[in-house]
């Protein structure tokens, strides 16, 4: 290279390299700002199945306990249409449960239309775990009501607990996916490393096959939606009792 190359490249290097550097400082600059804002909706996302999450529990107290006043009261008495109205609006509240879990991610919450209630009874002993006092309650008096025999545990350590003390006499289980202490996951493993066979149901807000998608290599033996009213769940207990005597 000639000198006078040198002289007159130098000037051109002095003001490229700035101008890279700074576009470099901005691309930098408006990376740093789309990983802030990914973070800020993965925090809303989370809260807003958060909130879900108890807001179908809530749902699940509210219609489950409307549905056993409702089947307790006689044909044509005028407040069978109040508690109609009380479970139909519980269902539509159910529908902006499942919009805030679609913002929160993958999973949707499904709701189901009011059920027909059932006059049938049922039989057998089924451990219900939910980490809800409201959920645990109006299962108790719903498959009471349904002729069956309940036993509740608060979390899943206190599942897989009331399990080894009463294997022998359980017929189901039914495990809240999401639970303190101990989530419905790791204690369905722990059931079943006690009594491999026993039957286990799983429930959640969030969709059938999104949930067990997490149980792909667990042997569950059915799903149970929330929310959901007294005689749906008499329903599907039912439904699950009857697949495990076909089996």
């Amino acid at each position: 290279m000639k000198a006078h190359d040198k002289i007159t490249a130098e000037p051109e290097a002095e003001i490229v390299l700035p101008a890279a550097i700074g576009q470099l400082e901005e691309l930098a600059q408006e990376l740093g700002r789309e990983r802030a804002e990914r973070k800020r909706m993965e925090r809303i996302g989370l809260l807003a199945g958060a909130v879900a999450h108890d807001f179908n529990n809530l749902l699940t107290g509210m219609m489950g306990n409307a549905g056993l006043a409702l089947d307790s009261l006689p044909p044509g008495d005028p407040r069978r249409l109040l508690l109609q109205d009380v479970i139909r609006a519980g269902e539509k509240a159910a529908n902006l449960t499942g919009q805030l879990l679609a913002y929160s991610g993958p999973s949707r919450c499904q709701t189901s239309p009011m059920e027909q209630r059932e006059s049938c009874r049922g039989t057998g002993t089924v451990l219900f775990a939910d980490d809800e006092e409201v959920v645990r309650r109006t299962a108790q008096a719903a498959l009471q009501r349904y002729g069956f025999t309940i036993l509740l545990a608060a979390d899943g350590q206190e599942a897989v607990e009331m399990f080894r003390e009463n294997a022998a006499n359980i017929d189901l289980v039914v495990l809240d996916v999401t639970m303190p202490v101990m989530s419905g996951e790791e204690a369905l493993a722990q059931i079943h490393a006690v009594k491999p066979r026993v039957r286990i149901a799983v429930s959640s807000g969030y969709n059938e096959s999104e949930v067990l998608r997490r149980f792909v290599r667990r042997r569950v033996s059915g799903f149970l939606q929330k929310p959901y009213t007294a005689s749906r769940l008499a329903e599907k207990i039912k439904e699950f009792m009857a697949t495990a005597e076909a089996e």
